[in-house]
C-alpha cells in the first residue's frame, strides 16, 4: 500500500510538471527558457543525473545539444552528436518510438555516443520532440546508474516532448508570420508606388514608406487617421462615392482594380496629380481596402509637353506648304519579311518584274493623315491612286518605281530615302517633286508603324534649271558669236588699213574710195555689234533709260538704211507714207537695225517697209519673203540669245536683236510683234501716238 502511494504521489508530480511546463510554453519569452525549464524539471522529477535537447541540424547529420543539465561546463549549445542510427538519439529518430537503455555498454542496438561515455552514462530513455512538417531533435534522460524506467517514467517523458513539440511549431508559425510580415514591409517600403490600406470606416490602417514620402506623414501620423487628411477637400465627396460603389459592386468581391485620375493633398497642403489602383479584400469579415497611388506630377508635367509639342508639330503639319503623308508601313515590313524568308535577293529586279505584287504591297500601307498642301497637290489623298488604270504608263511607271525605291529602303534597314520625281497630278498636270521618306530608329531598328513622306513640289525650279542650262549655253554661244561677229569686220577693217597704208599697193582712186567704204561699213558693224551688247547689258540691270522727243519713223528708217551698202538696200523697197510718234531716235533706229538685219538674214530677197497709223499707234513693218517663224517658235524669238536656225555672220545671229528690239519698243511704251499674212513675214514696230501721262 505504501509502494502505491509512493506511485501515485510521483505520477501526480509528473502530471503537475507536465502542466507547469505547458503553462510556460504559452508565457515563456522563447524556446531556449522553455526548454531550460522542462530539463531541470525533468531531472528533479525522474531524479536523473543528466537530461538532453538535441536539435536535428538542417542537414540532417547533426544534432546540437542545445539544453540540459548534468554535462561538463561549456557542452550545452556547442557539443554536436552525429545523427546516423549508430547513436541512441539517430537511433530513436530513426524508429520514431521511445528508446529505453538499461546498460549502454551492453546495448546491442547502437553505440554509446561520446557524450555519454564521457559522462559514465549507463541508462537511458529518449524520445522524439516531433514537428508538423519535420522533427525537431530528440529529448533524453540518462543515469550513472543502473535505473528501471517504467512505462509511466516513458510517458511523462514523451508528454514533455509534445509539449515542448507544441511549443516548437508555435514558435516556427510565429517566426514564418514574422518573416512573412518582414518580407512584406521590406516589399511595401520598397514599392516605387505609395501603399495604403484603409478599413470600412476609411481608417488608415497600412502606410508603407513611399507613401510617407508622397504625402509627408509618418506611419504614426497616418495610422488610425481617417483617408480624408490625405484627399483635398473639393475631391473627398468623390472619392467616398467611388469607394462606396465600389463596395457595392458584386462581381469583384476579392479584388478591383480600377485606375482614375485624381488630386492628393500633402502635409504641406500642396495638391498634386496622382493616379490610383484600387483592391479591396475580406480579412477577418472586415473588408479592407487598399489603394496604390503614384504620384504622376512629373508625368503630367511631361504630358503636356508632349500635347504641346504634338499640337506644334500637328499645327506645322497641317500648315506646312511641303506635302506631308503620315502613313503605316507595318504591314509592308511584314511582307518583305515573308519575301526574304522565300530566298528573294534582289528586291528591285524582283518588284520590277511584277507589277501586280507593288500594288499588292501598296495596299498594305496605311494612310494616316495628310495635310492639305498634299491634297491640294496631286489632288488626292493617298499616292497609291495615281496608279489607277486610267493614268498614263508613263506616270503609272514613275510612280511604281518611287514605291520600289520605298520597299528597297526597308528591305535594306535604312531609315530614309530621298529621290526626285516626275509625274502627273490626279488632273494630268506634270509635276516634278522632291521626295523624301523618313522612319524613326529605335533601338529595336527602323519604326515603321509612322513614317513620314513628303513631296516638294519642284516643278518651277526645274524648270528654271532647264532656262538656266537654256541661258549658260545660249550665252556660251554669244561669246563665240560675238567673237566670230567682231573678229569677221575687224579682218576687213584691218586688211583694208594695211592696204591704204602700203605705198607698195599702188591703189587706184576707185580702189582708195571702195577700201574706205569697206572700213566705213565694216566699222559700223562693230559699232552696232557692241552698242547691242550695252543696251542688253544695260536692260539685264535695269539701268536703260530712254528719251520722249517726236520722231518721223520714215527718217528714222532712211538713218538707219544709210548703215548698209548699196547691194543691201537695193533689196529694200520703202514707201512714201510715214507715221509721227514719241519715242527716243537713237532707240527707233536700232530696233528697225536689228529688223532689216533680221530680215535679211532670214527672209527673202525682197524687203518691203511700211508705216502707218491705226487705232491711236503709229507704226513701222518690214515684210520679206521668206519662209516665216515655226507656230513653236513665234515667242521664243523675242527672247534674249535666241537664234534662227542660219547664222551667216550678222549682228542678228548674237540672238539678241529681236528680244533687244522688243525690250526698248516696251521701255517706249510699244512693242515689237510678228504675224504671217500670206505668203509673207511681218516684224512690225508700233508706238503710242500720244505719250503717256502727256
Amino acid at each position: 500500500a505504501e509502494e502505491t502511494t509512493l506511485d501515485l504521489r510521483a505520477r501526480e508530480a509528473q502530471q503537475a510538471a507536465v502542466a507547469s511546463v505547458s503553462q510556460l510554453a504559452l508565457t515563456a519569452p522563447d524556446l531556449t527558457h522553455l526548454m531550460d525549464k522542462a530539463v531541470r524539471v525533468l531531472a528533479a522529477i525522474l531524479d536523473v543525473a543528466c537530461v538532453k535537447v538535441l536539435q536535428l541540424q538542417p542537414d540532417n547529420e547533426e544534432f546540437l545539444l542545445t539544453s540540459g543539465v548534468g554535462w561538463d561546463e561549456g557542452l550545452v549549445g556547442s557539443a554536436m552528436i552525429e545523427a546516423g542510427e549508430g547513436s541512441q538519439a539517430g537511433y530513436t529518430l530513426s524508429v520514431f518510438t521511445p528508446v529505453i537503455v538499461e546498460d549502454l555498454a551492453t546495448e546491442q542496438r547502437f553505440s554509446g555516443p561520446d557524450l555519454l561515455v564521457d559522462h559514465g552514462i549507463i541508462s537511458g530513455v529518449s524520445v522524439v520532440i516531433g514537428g508538423r512538417d519535420k522533427p525537431y531533435g530528440v529529448l533524453g534522460v540518462h543515469t550513472t546508474v543502473p535505473h528501471d524506467f517504467t512505462a509511466e517514467d516513458v510517458d511523462f517523458l514523451q508528454s514533455m516532448a509534445n509539449v515542448l513539440a507544441s511549443a516548437v511549431e508555435r514558435d516556427r508559425g510565429e517566426k514564418a508570420v514574422l518573416e512573412s510580415e518582414e518580407r512584406l514591409q521590406a516589399i511595401l517600403d520598397s514599392a516605387s508606388d505609395a501603399i495604403i490600406s484603409v478599413d470600412g470606416n476609411l481608417e488608415v490602417v497600412l502606410f508603407n514608406q513611399r507613401a510617407c514620402d508622397t504625402f509627408g506623414y509618418t506611419p504614426e501620423e497616418a495610422l488610425g487617421q481617417t483617408l480624408d487628411m490625405l484627399l483635398p477637400r473639393s475631391a473627398r465627396q468623390n472619392h467616398i462615392g467611388h469607394v462606396e460603389r465600389f463596395a457595392g459592386e458584386e462581381a469583384m468581391q476579392r479584388r478591383m482594380s480600377d485606375r482614375t485620375e485624381l488630386s492628393g493633398r500633402r502635409k504641406t497642403g500642396e495638391e498634386f496629380p496622382v493616379e490610383i489602383t484600387i483592391s479591396k479584400t475580406e480579412r477577418h469579415g472586415q473588408t479592407i481596402y487598399t489603394a496604390i497611388v503614384r504620384d504622376v506630377t512629373e508625368r503630367s508635367v511631361a504630358q503636356a509637353l508632349i500635347r504641346e509639342s504634338e499640337e506644334r508639330h500637328r499645327s506645322l503639319f497641317e500648315r506646312s506648304p511641303i506635302a506631308i503623308w503620315e502613313q503605316d508601313f507595318s504591314a509592308v515590313g511584314a511582307w518583305l519579311e515573308d519575301l526574304h524568308a522565300s530566298g528573294i535577293t534582289d528586291l528591285r529586279a524582283y518588284l520590277r518584274a511584277r507589277p501586280d505584287e507593288v500594288e499588292h504591297g501598296v495596299n498594305l500601307i496605311d494612310v494616316l493623315s495628310v495635310n492639305p498642301a498634299g491634297i491640294a497637290l496631286i489632288g488626292t489623298k493617298s499616292l497609291d491612286q495615281l496608279l489607277e488604270p486610267t493614268s498614263e504608263e508613263s506616270q503609272i511607271a514613275g510612280i511604281r518605281e518611287s514605291f520600289i525605291t520605298q520597299f528597297a529602303t526597308i528591305w535594306e534597314h535604312s531609315d530614309r530615302v530621298q529621290f526626285e520625281l516626275i509625274t502627273k497630278t490626279i488632273s494630268g498636270s506634270r509635276l516634278d517633286c522632291e521626295f523624301h521618306f523618313v522612319a524613326s530608329r529605335t533601338d529595336d531598328g527602323v519604326d515603321l508603324s509612322r513614317v513620314i513622306v513628303a513631296l516638294a513640289d519642284i516643278t518651277e525650279r526645274k524648270a528654271a534649271e532647264e532656262q538656266l542650262k537654256d541661258l549658260v549655253r545660249s550665252k556660251d554661244e554669244l561669246i563665240a558669236s560675238v567673237s566670230h561677229e567682231i573678229r569677221t569686220p575687224l579682218t576687213a577693217i584691218l586688211g583694208s588699213a594695211e592696204l591704204l597704208n602700203n605705198p607698195d599697193a599702188r591703189l587706184t582712186e576707185t580702189e582708195r574710195v571702195e577700201l574706205l567704204e569697206v572700213l566705213t561699213n565694216e566699222g559700223a558693224d562693230v559699232a552696232n555689234i557692241v552698242e547691242d551688247l550695252i543696251i542688253a547689258a544695260k536692260a539685264d540691270i535695269e539701268k536703260l533709260h530712254v528719251m520722249r522727243v517726236p520722231v518721223d519713223l520714215r527718217v528714222q528708217a532712211v538713218q538707219s538704211l544709210e548703215g548698209w551698202g548699196p547691194k543691201t538696200r537695193q533689196q529694200i523697197h520703202l514707201s512714201d507714207d510715214t507715221a509721227h510718234c514719241p519715242g527716243d531716235p537713237a532707240r527707233v533706229r536700232q530696233i528697225i537695225r536689228n529688223l532689216v538685219s533680221n530680215a535679211i538674214r532670214y527672209g527673202g530677197d525682197n524687203i518691203r517697209i511700211g508705216f502707218g497709223n491705226r487705232d491711236s499707234v503709229g507704226y513701222i513693218y518690214l515684210a520679206d519673203d521668206g519662209p516665216g517663224v515655226p507656230a513653236d517658235d513665234v515667242e521664243r524669238i523675242f527672247e534674249n540669245y535666241q537664234r534662227g536656225s542660219q547664222a551667216p555672220g550678222l549682228t542678228a545671229a548674237l540672238g539678241l536683236g529681236l528680244g533687244l528690239s522688243r525690250h526698248l519698243a516696251r521701255v517706249m511704251d510699244g512693242d515689237v510683234t510678228y504675224r504671217r499674212e500670206g505668203t509673207e513675214t511681218l516684224f512690225e514696230l508700233s508706238l503710242p501716238l500720244v505719250t503717256p501721262g502727256s
